[in-house]
């Protein structure tokens, strides 16, 4: 939760489990990593508590098994997959309700410490800007972020231009296949005829 530039650490684990007696963190990566925390020490909070949990899983994945047989050093050495989840309703979930789950009294006690020490850091000179400000003044915003070359961006200090992507029948075209298409060497003309879409 900690600059990086001062030793401390990544935001990425906040979103890893972990035991307060292992010292082995699982990184989930998919879009489950994103289920907000609702305590039910706290009602006040969030209502009736959370409406799910994480589980390992429940017998569908074989190669659970083998992973949870392993010592941490084990694990260590692995590149591959390792031990899956599955998120389980505690109680019916009507549609459009937010599906929450409990981090846990330890994480929680660390983020109500965290949240009373932080202190906005003094970004005077720094070029810092936030990503609402920038999206509320994209004429001055934009130009400092789009190169208008395919090849390369501009760098910001804390800003990356993105996009939304829907899906397309554009998908499936064959061009995405051609193992042997160096693009770099196109031309911008080439680059967009062979790969882009108007959104049509």
């Amino acid at each position: 939760l900690l600059d990086m530039a001062e030793g401390g650490k990544q935001l990425l684990l906040n979103y890893c489990f972990g035991h307060a007696e292992s010292s082995l963190l699982l990184c989930p990566y998919t879009s489950a990593i994103l289920l907000n925390h609702c305590s039910p020490r706290k009602p006040r909070d969030c209502g009736d508590g959370p409406n799910a949990k994480v589980r390992i899983q429940s017998g569908w994945d074989k190669s659970t098994t083998s992973w949870l047989e392993m010592t941490v050093e084990d694990m260590k050495n692995r590149t591959d997959r390792g031990v899956s989840f599955e998120i389980v309703a505690l109680r019916d979930i009507a549609r459009g309700e937010e599906v929450t789950i409990d981090y846990g009294v330890e994480w929680e006690r660390a983020w109500e410490a965290h949240v009373a020490q932080w202190r906005s850091p003094d970004r005077q000179g720094t070029g810092f800007e936030s990503a609402t400000r920038a999206n509320h003044h994209r004429e001055s915003t934009l130009p400092r972020l789009v190169s208008n070359d395919l090849r390369k961006q501009f760098e910001h200090p804390n800003l990356v231009c993105g996009c939304f992507y829907s899906q397309t029948d554009v998908d499936y075209d064959p061009c995405w296949n051609e193992t042997l298409v160096d693009w770099a060497e196109m031309k911008d003309a080439e680059l967009l005829d062979a790969f882009s879409d108007d959104g049509s």
